[in-house]
């Protein structure tokens, strides 16, 4: 009968225990929300911060919202959170199938974060604009602040089926700035600094919104900051320090902007660096593999032990990849009714180019190559490989590239622009090497003019 009751006692002892080890339901979820709640997520709780993709630990997240998850599990706002959590952890396909649960249950912050899948083509998903618009039109329709900025870009550049629309680009980039978004920040303050989307031209807003973006830790905000110090712009000091120090920051984040120029703040000595073109090369690498056309120049300099840099790099470029500048207008010549304009290639040789947005890089037929060869005014140096291009006809084909110093159009030079050679007597053609180095261009057809900005 003793041996009953102990038994008796030991298997209540231990059930008490258990039950007494179990976490409560809204424990879980002030765990998941502490780990991994957005900032602007407007159905976070009260008293809760939230997190930034970039400061969330991924294992701490997901295993603290997957057990939310498993406690609440048609809590939209948990859901939203662990696709969160996995797409820290770089694990796009998970993280997709926790945004549509919660994009299912209501969620506008995971409608935002779908449509970014869909603009990237991650998460198992198919490269999709038009999805991309009717999530950011969901999102930002119910005030999310990303939501709205992402539907502002897509005004911005044309793209899901959307008009070019600056104006409204610029309005709903307001809204999402106004609940303090660090990107619509970064964007509102490149539509002041360029005088877009009916607001004026005006430097020193420019700077507010971008010290804005920055204070919270956005790595281009933090370069556009640095480039405003290092030009001593919107009446700043010039201080090249402290722009080293912000293309630090914008760098430790994998910024190929913040790396290309602090880059050139090593090979150049600013802001109590060290002259290192070692350190140079390095970062120069790290934002050429990201695609960084300034970067890439200027690595293939210094991989040819060219002594000079690359003057494109020296200019600094935004976030936006423009050099900033004015508007430019430069009358084009008719020939037989189709228009060019006239390019001065190197401060040598003056000729007349088709503008070929379709076309990756600028176009030089092997003729007018070889004649810039017989100048000196393009050297073996130049060349930099081979690259493929694919044409019009769905073909492809293999050319050599290389380096035009400089291209002049109007008072506008461009240098260090990547060209390849074509057929003999094939056509001038200003691609996309050429153009990308501006904020916008346009052809005007009744004034028959190119428009540069």
């Amino acid at each position: 009968m003793r041996t009953f009751s102990l038994v008796t006692a030991l298997v209540i002892g231990f059930g008490c225990s258990a039950n007494a080890g179990e976490r409560p339901a809204s424990e879980l979820l002030a765990a998941c929300d502490q780990a991994a709640a957005n900032p602007f997520d407007k159905t976070r709780p009260d008293g809760v911060p939230g997190v930034s993709t970039e400061k969330i630990v991924p294992e701490n997240a997901i295993n603290a919202c997957e057990l939310a998850a498993k406690a609440a599990p048609n809590d939209a706002r948990i859901a939203m959170q662990l696709g969160r959590a996995y797409e820290a952890a770089k694990n796009f396909d998970r993280a997709r199938i926790h945004y549509f649960e919660a994009y299912q249950n209501g969620s506008a912050q995971a409608a935002a974060n779908l449509a970014l899948l869909y603009l990237s083509g991650r998460g198992g998903l198919p490269k999709n604009e038009v999805e991309a618009v009717r999530l950011s039109k969901v999102a930002a329709g119910q005030g999310n602040a990303q939501g709205q900025n992402g539907l502002g870009y897509l005004f911005q550049e044309g793209r899901g089926g959307l008009p070019k629309d600056d104006v409204e680009a610029a309005r709903l980039f307001k809204l999402s700035a106004d609940q303090g978004y660090p990107p619509a920040q970064n964007n509102l303050g490149r539509f002041y600094q360029a005088g877009r989307g009916g607001l004026p031209k005006d430097d020193r807003e420019a700077l507010r919104f971008y010290r804005l973006a920055a204070d919270q830790g956005n790595a281009v905000g933090q370069v556009n900051l640095g480039f405003f110090y290092q030009e001593g712009r919107a009446r700043l000091s010039r201080d090249e320090r402290e722009a080293v120090r912000l293309y630090k920051l914008s760098a430790d984040q994998g910024n190929a902007l913040g790396q290309a120029n602090l880059g050139f703040a090593y090979l150049r000595g600013l802001g109590g660096l060290p002259k290192d073109e070692r350190e140079a090369a390095r970062l120069y690498k790290l934002a050429a593999d990201q695609g960084n056309a300034a970067a890439q120049v200027a690595l293939a300099r210094l991989s040819g032990s060219q002594s000079a840099p690359s003057p494109q790099t020296e200019q600094r470029t935004t976030a936006d990849g423009t050099t900033g500048g004015h508007e430019v207008r430069v009358k084009m010549v008719s020939n037989g009714g189709v228009f060019r304009v006239p390019v001065l290639i190197n401060n040598a040789l003056t000729l007349n180019f088709f503008v070929d947005s379709g076309a990756s890089d600028v176009s030089i037929p092997a003729d007018v190559f070889l004649t810039l060869m017989r100048t000196g005014t393009v050297k073996e140096s130049d060349f930099i490989g081979t690259k493929k291009y694919l044409l019009a006809d769905g073909s492809t084909v293999s050319s050599r590239t290389f380096i035009l110093r400089s291209l002049k159009v109007g008072d506008r030079t461009v240098t260090d622009v990547r060209a390849s050679i074509t057929k003999v007597n094939g056509p001038l053609l200003l691609g996309q090497s050429f153009l990308n180095n501006f904020k916008s261009w346009s052809q005007d057809n009744v004034k028959r003019e190119l428009v540069l900005q």
